[in-house]
């Protein structure tokens, strides 16, 4: 392996001071430009003015999938000497050596302080692979310019008789003026670059503490830390906590942590946190103890514990937990997290005891530059105490089936995956979608509806986040039920026999929609919209309803609809078939490949039992509102959980998705695979009073079960074909993680 430097000529600004003293130098910094390094300098002079001229470096490698770069720079300076105004002999007083093995000179400036001087400078690692190596540096080989006169003058200008240079691909590790008599020369100290080495792994964790809000509940019961959300800010870990009191006010101190890897070059960043919980068991009004019944742990190799929360329902209780990779370089790698260790904390009483107050004698605490992987308590009689979960971080591995969502953002897959799905069809790759995806946070129950009782959202909330969030986390096909209200407003809703509610307004969907769009004009976005219903009489929309809400929020509001106005030529390429619909020629589109789609947004509608006008249609589908005619799909429909256990439903999803891509035309006709759950109308019931086996229990149960057995079942039966999009209720990190693992495989 050899070395090769290309070199380039500096100049700093030319400035007075060359007939003056030494001191003058002080306006000059010789740093080499960012990823280079300086390998020789020469003080240049005309008429009273100075400047340095020098010579910086890239430094390349004979194996070109070796990159080398230049780490971070070092600085360091030599000691204050006498000399600002005297004779340029008092420079031999400072001599540049680099105080690291195998690093290289960046850069100095000479500085003054009154009367005395000395050199600041700057020294750098040359890395390759990303930072995982170093290369070495040989054993420094002294030369030297030849003596002028000048060490009894002042005037810096005698200095440009003198050229510092390494030579020929070797690297400058410093330089020391010498003087003989009244003459003066510069010992110069280079050498060459002879392979390279492993640097070592090690990572600094960096911490801090937080607070939870205080909040009553000291001396009441264990359902009271529902109140408090312990969570990692973005960039961060959790690495420890304990229980604070104050009187009858009760907190959480949690401590966060900031890794840093061996180098700067190996930039360490939190993937994306995915969310999970243990299961629900009594506990939400009894003793301490029951705790022991929830084990917290992150449940995938190599990740970091990044925040928690205790949840309540009824007496039951349960933690709900998130969990992420640490990555490096970009992602391209992920951080190892070495075997788990447990330690514990001192029993002591309390877990015969209610109040949580009890706990604030357990410090949950990692060892320096360890982090926290779970916890669990347990009891022994009448006392209580904690297993702590932690784990070094033991060195860096391509990410290599890590799950694409959490590698990169999901924000943004598609631009990541441009190259890969560009000439494909929407029947060969595979989106992540939301069923009834205006069904978040801010759904409420029908204003008319069996007023007099208190309802839950459990039976017809569908989503944690509103559709902006859905799509900041890959969701890309967007499914959403339009209501028009009592008010003339149009919003979302959900319904299961009469009970139901309505969600987020449509004025606050397409804003978000577009500014998603705005933010990301790589991506494509599929707005699905169908089941439009008015909340008087629950009777369907008519032509007007339609006409009305189609141009008030698609045609006047959504902005980047994708138009039909692809030219004969792209069509013929790609064998679209063309047919009448509502007598005008229309187009299959999801046989056209994806890149006619970047940076728009795909709105379909199905009227259903709410017919829209022939005319309607014709006057839509020339501004960008097309029938699901045009874009051709196969639904799979959906599954009441309450009648079949989770084998039955995880091998009915199987069976639909290699059955139904049988029966279709591959590239034409994408499937929808609905990994979503129908509540019978008694489960409904149950979960709005009562909010056991809401719509989110049942489908992150589901969720879950699906993704662990999924990857294997799959690889296992060799399957050839896969669901092209998979709309799921509470857009979970598990399901997306799927779905991507599904679009890799497909084009191994």
């Amino acid at each position: 392996m050899s070395f090769t430097f290309k070199t380039q000529v500096n100049n700093t600004p030319r400035n007075d001071g060359a007939d003056n003293n030494i001191c003058y130098l002080d306006r000059h910094a010789v740093v080499a430009p960012a990823g280079q390094i300086l390998v020789g300098f020469r003080l240049r002079r005309d008429g009273g003015k100075m400047w340095y001229e020098y010579t910086s470096a890239t430094v390349t490698s004979s194996d070109p999938s070796m990159v080398v770069t230049v780490g971070p720079s070092t600085e360091a300076s030599t000691a204050w000497q006498d000399g600002a105004e005297l004779e340029l002999c008092y420079l031999d007083r400072q001599n540049i050596t680099l105080p690291v093995a195998n690093t290289v000179l960046t850069g100095f400036k000479l500085e003054r302080n009154g009367g005395q001087i000395r050199y600041k400078y700057w020294y750098a690692q040359l890395l390759v692979n990303g930072g995982k190596q170093q290369i070495l540096i040989g054993d420094a080989k002294t030369t030297s310019t030849t003596f002028t006169d000048g060490a009894n003058n002042k005037q810096p200008c005698f200095l440009d008789r003198h050229t510092i240079t390494a030579g020929t691909n070797r690297v400058l590790t410093g330089f020391h003026a010498k003087r003989n008599g009244g003459n003066l020369a510069y010992d110069i100290y280079s050498a060459a670059l002879t392979g390279v080495k492993n640097l070592p792994i090690s990572f600094t964790i960096t911490t801090s503490k937080k607070e939870t809000a205080r909040n009553d509940g000291a001396d009441n019961n264990i359902c009271y830390l529902d109140r408090h959300t312990v969570r990692a800010p973005a960039g961060q870990i959790i690495v420890g906590f304990k229980v604070r009191r104050d009187a009858g006010k009760i907190w959480y101190e949690y401590t966060v942590g900031t890794v840093t890897g061996p180098n700067a070059s190996a930039v360490v960043t939190v993937g994306p946190s995915t969310e999970t919980t243990t299961s629900w068991q009594v506990g939400a009004e009894e003793e301490l103890a029951y705790l022991d019944r929830q084990l917290v742990k992150t449940p995938v190799d190599n990740t970091v514990l990044t925040g928690f929360r205790l949840e309540r329902n009824g007496n039951l209780i349960r933690y709900r937990y998130w969990y992420a990779h640490l990555l490096v370089n970009g992602g391209s790698q992920i951080v190892i997290v070495g075997d788990s260790q447990t330690t514990s904390t001192a029993f002591s009483d309390g877990a015969t005891r209610k109040e949580p107050c009890y706990l604030d004698r357990h410090d949950i605490a990692v060892g320096a530059n360890r982090i926290l992987s779970g916890f669990r308590a347990k009891r022994d009689g009448s006392n209580l105490a904690y297993n702590i979960y932690s784990a070094a971080l033991i060195g860096v591995k391509d990410a290599g089936n890590i799950p694409v969502l959490q590698v990169r953002s999901p924000e943004k897959w598609m631009s990541v995956y441009k190259n890969l799905i560009q000439e494909k069809s929407f029947g060969e790759i595979c989106v992540p979608g939301t069923h009834d995806a205006g069904m978040g946070p801010s759904s409420t129950k029908f204003p008319n509806f069996l007023s007099t009782f208190e309802f839950t959202t459990a039976a017809f909330q569908t989503q944690d986040f509103g559709v902006g969030g859905q799509l900041e986390r890959g969701a890309r096909w967007i499914e959403l039920r339009p209501m028009l209200d009592e008010s003339g407003k149009y919003t979302t809703y959900h319904v299961t026999g009469e009970m139901g509610g309505t969600g987020q307004s449509f004025d606050s969907i397409i804003a978000e929609v577009n500014a998603f769009m705005a933010k990301n004009p790589q991506e494509v976005v599929v707005l699905t919209l169908s089941n439009g219903q008015r909340m008087s009489g629950y009777q369907g929309f008519n032509n007007d309803d339609w006409n009305t809400f189609l141009t008030t929020y698609i045609h006047d509001g959504t902005r980047n609809k994708f138009n039909n106005a692809l030219t004969q030529a792209d069509l013929t390429a790609c064998n679209a078939s063309q047919y009448l619909v509502a007598g005008q020629p229309t187009t299959n589109y999801f046989s056209v490949p994806v890149k006619h789609f970047f940076g728009k947004v795909i709105v379909l509608v199905n009227e259903g039992s709410s017919p829209i006008t022939d005319a309607t249609k014709v006057d839509f589908a020339n501004r960008g509102i097309f029938g699901t005619n045009s874009f051709s799909v196969v639904d799979t429909g959906y599954e009441d959980s309450s009648t079949m256990s989770k084998d039955e439903y995880f091998n009915r999803q199987l069976t639909k998705m290699e059955g139904k891509t049988e029966k279709r035309a591959r590239t034409a006709t994408p499937l929808v695979l609905n990994w979503t759950l129908t509540q019978s109308t008694k489960t409904a019931i149950i979960s709005t009073l009562t909010r056991v086996d809401s719509i989110k229990d049942l489908s992150l149960d589901e969720h879950a079960y699906l993704v662990s057995h999924f990857q294997s079942k799959v690889q296992a039966n060799n399957f050839t074909q896969y669901a092209n999009v998979i709309p799921i209720d509470f857009c979970d990190t598990n399901v997306l993680n799927t779905v991507f693992w599904i679009l890799e495989n497909r084009f191994k």
